[in-house]
């Protein structure tokens, strides 16, 4: 006959506590190997490549102005990743 194991009972609040303390090191895993990817990545790039996307420009276009296009501010803001577009036009 098999002897019943004691299951402990967790409140709400014990098993919020390890699902965020798992997904935060799921995430902390995750980002160290797209970091190690992404360093091999460049480190594998050739010189002539690496030159190019240090040497890359940003354009944003806006529409031209015109009767029907009410008028907007213009930024030269892309995003975090990108920063700001060397020109605006």
């Amino acid at each position: 006959m098999k002897a019943k194991r004691k299951v402990k009972k967790c409140n709400p609040t014990e098993k919020l506590y390890v699902s965020l303390a798992t997904y935060c090191l799921l995430n902390t895993v995750l980002f160290l190997q797209a970091r190690d990817t992404r360093l091999k990545m460049i480190e594998e790039m050739s010189e002539e490549t690496k030159e190019a996307f240090q040497n890359m420009k940003f354009y944003k276009f806006y529409p031209q102005l015109s009767p029907d296009v009410p008028r907007f501010k213009t930024s030269p803001c892309i995003n975090r990743y990108y920063g700001n577009a060397h020109q605006v036009l």
